[in-house]
């Protein structure tokens, strides 16, 4: 769990070399745009708010399984927050770079400074990770029964979230960031 204060650095590492052409991050940014607009349009729909539809991709549905799961305990459903969105995504995609779950950005960052980068304002805040199944039901009913990330994702302090998704090397890294907004 960050909380504010807590946005130190470890060591920092070398730069990965960017593999991405400008086409392709011009692409990549079109498709977060159409993906941040979507999850909007459903978590401004009262009746539709965490609705699975198939043309969502892993990141919504993972979020979407975590909501359900917190409504099956009766504890209010996360609100989607694109700036937590990017964060996920940015670690998601780190973790496909280096192979390995950690809870340390590229440069060794922990996860307030994470947050700090991207300019969400958070009060308290967690992050969890897995890689493998590529289901995210099965990734949610997992969390559910591992202490702290049951604890994470079941937290009634957070109201937002984040999700990201990357495949790497035919294996799939998951991040969900929960946080409770500051200055609320």
């Amino acid at each position: 769990m960050a909380r504010k204060a807590d946005h130190g650095r470890a060591p920092p590492r070398a730069a990965p070399d960017p593999a991405k052409g400008a086409l392709s991050l011009a692409l990549s940014r079109w498709r977060r745009l159409a993906l941040i607009c979507l999850m909007a349009l459903l978590a401004g729909a009262a009746s539709a708010r965490f609705a699975a539809a198939e043309s969502l991709d892993g990141a919504a549905l993972l979020l979407i399984s975590v909501n359900q799961t917190r409504q099956q305990a009766g504890i209010p459903p996360l609100q989607m927050n694109a700036r937590l969105n990017k964060a996920a995504l940015a670690q998601a995609r780190h973790l496909g770079h280096t192979g390995r779950l950690s809870h340390l950005g590229p440069n060794g960052e922990k996860l307030g400074a994470r947050l700090q980068a991207t300019a969400y304002d958070y009060a308290e805040a967690a992050e969890n990770l897995a890689s493998g199944p590529t289901d995210p039901a099965r990734i949610a009913a997992l969390w559910r029964t591992s202490p702290g990330h049951g604890q994470n994702m079941l937290n009634p302090a957070y109201s937002e979230a984040g999700s990201g998704h990357a495949t790497a090397h035919d294996v799939d890294y998951w991040v969900v960031i929960f946080a409770r907004p500051g200055g609320r």
